[in-house]
This record gives structure tokens, sequence and C-alpha cells, in this order.
């Protein structure tokens, strides 16, 4: 409910300035002050990684990641508007700063954990120490929130560029984390030679976004994935990254630089493969991944076929997470 009352007031704020609707802003402001009131600071200190009393199934640190970089957007987003006291600001400022503080206490609590939950730390961690400079702790901030996505970046990932859980859903998920941060560092002046490694790994893990999508620009339903669209995500990272080929799925970039129809990726253990860049493309993926991701995710081995932007055959995948029958 934290994350998602913020998310959903992200959506407005950038709706209020894009309308250019006084009416709207001032709904932000009143919607932020009820969810001010309404929800407590993480707490310090977490009692352990899996704190199913206290923290649930580890929701409670990924929750603190995803509600510091949406206050991140609010406060710039609002800072010119005339409807915002200064008490709004102050107040959106005080939650970031706890959502850092925490993020970094919990890492020097637990340390380095493996799969997608510690990437949205580093995202958060990193946008926060550059964006805010004049605060105190923005140095330390941007330095840990570098490490994590970097060593994460090493380990993550098979050599292919596909996240190590092999599920288009989350694999997107940590993509938007890296380009996000990627982003970031970008705009704000990072010296080239400083964000290569960063450019080099979102190159390496572009081309999985794309293939595993549909021919309307939706995840294919494999190993625990949402059938829902990467389209803006892959029209952001071809304008970052200079990839007019990651917009083959639309057809907005110039047919000689669509990339081939099929792909392997023999180190995920993942083949994409359609007739055509287009929204009617015939589809079909075959998943011989290993089990080898953080949510055991089940339904190997799985063939899907969409047709028409639309599953045509495919494991529904009701069950997940290690259910023993799905499994078998």
């Amino acid at each position: 409910e934290i994350r998602n009352r913020l998310i959903n007031l992200a959506g407005w704020t950038a709706a209020a300035n894009r309308s250019d609707s006084s009416e709207l802003r001032r709904k932000v402001v009143e919607t932020f002050w009820d969810w001010y009131r309404d929800c407590p600071a993480p707490e310090l200190p977490v009692s352990g990684w899996w704190d199913g009393h206290k923290t649930g199934f580890a929701w409670q640190e990924i929750e603190v990641a995803l509600r510091g970089r949406m206050l991140l957007s609010i406060f710039f987003a609002s800072l010119d508007w005339k409807e915002a006291t200064p008490e709004f600001h102050l107040a959106l400022l005080i939650s970031i700063h706890q959502s850092l503080d925490f993020l970094t206490s919990q890492y020097a609590r637990f340390g380095y954990k493996p799969h997608n939950h510690q990437n949205i730390h580093g995202m958060t961690l990193l946008a926060g120490g550059v964006l805010l400079p004049e605060m105190k702790g923005s140095a330390q901030w941007k330095e840990l929130g570098l490490y994590i996505l970097r060593r994460h970046a090493q380990t993550d990932f098979h050599k292919d560029g596909v996240q190590i859980e092999n599920s288009p859903h989350y694999h997107a998920k940590v993509f938007f984390v890296f380009l996000d941060a990627y982003e970031v560092l970008k705009t704000n002046g990072t010296p080239a030679p400083e964000t290569q490694w960063l450019e080099e790994h979102l190159q390496r893990s572009a081309d999985f976004l794309l293939y595993m999508c549909d021919g309307s620009g939706r995840h294919v339903p494999i190993n625990d994935s949402w059938h829902t669209s990467d389209v803006a995500l892959l029209r952001r990272a071809a304008k970052v990254l200079n990839r007019p080929d990651l917009l083959a799925i639309t057809g907005e970039s110039p047919e000689k630089t669509w990339p081939p129809t099929s792909r392997a990726f023999p180190a995920a253990g993942i083949v994409s493969m359609r007739d055509r860049w287009h929204r009617d493309a015939l589809v079909v993926i075959l998943d011989a991944s290993v089990r080898h991701s953080g949510h055991w995710h089940c339904g190997k081995p799985n063939l899907v076929i969409h047709a028409g932007g639309q599953p045509l055959a495919c494991d529904p995948q009701m069950a997940n997470y290690d259910d023993p029958s799905q499994w078998k």
C-alpha cells in the first residue's frame, strides 16, 4: 500500500505538469500529506534479511527503495509549484532522507545479497547521492549505490546478458534500474569513462528485453512473468543508448536497423523466434533454462506461442514459487 500510493502519486505529479493543472497539483499536495501522516518512516534496525514477523518476505527493504525513488521524482517535479509550501518540500526531503538512511543501515547490517531486490536499493541510493549533493550523506549514498549496482552487474547476469532468474519480467525490472542509474549519471555530467561499464552492461542486457516481447511489446509469460508491456522501457532505452534496433517491436525505426528475427540466449537456455517484426508476428519461445533463480521459478521446460499480440498456446503459470505439482 505504501509503495502503490506513491507510484500513483508520482504519476499524478507528472500528469499535473504535462497538463499544467493547478487543480491536480493541489490534489497531489493534499494526497502526499495524507500519505505522510498515514505511512510511518521505515524502522531500523531490521532483525534479519528474511524477517517474516517484522518485515514480511523482505518487502520492507524493497518497498523503502521504491519509496525513496518515487519521493525523489515527486520532489524535483514539484519544485516550482505555487500550490506547494516549503513545509511540503521539507516533508519530502525528510522522507527521502529516512529512506536512504534505512537502505544504508540495512546494507551495513546485512551486506551483499544476490538477486534482484538489492539492485533497486542501489538505484535509489545512487539517485539520492547524485540529485541531492547538498545532503550530508550524499557522497556515501552515491558511492554505496554504485558499488551495489556494479557488484550485481558482475554476479547476477549470465554471459549472454540475461538476469539469472531467467524471467522476462524481472529482467525488465532490473534493466530499468540500471538504465535509470545510467541516465541520472549521464544527465548530471558524470564523465563517460566513469559510466562506461554501466553502458556496456546495458548494451549487453538490452537484447533479452527486446526478444522476450510478443508482437504487441508485452512480456511472454515464462518464469513468473506478467504479460505487461515493455514498449515504454524499450523507447527510453533506444533513446538513451542510441539503439534504434530496440524499436523494431513498434516499427518506429528504419527497417534496415531491425535485428534478426530469431535469437538464442544459450547461457540462459532460452530461444526467441518470430516470423517478422510486426504486431501480428507469430512468436515462439522455447524455455529450457535451468533451475537457477532467486524465486525458483517453475515451468521448465516450456513452450510459448503468441500470434497477433495474444497468447495462442502457453503454460498459464498460475502456480509459481516452486509449486511441486507445477514443477513436475
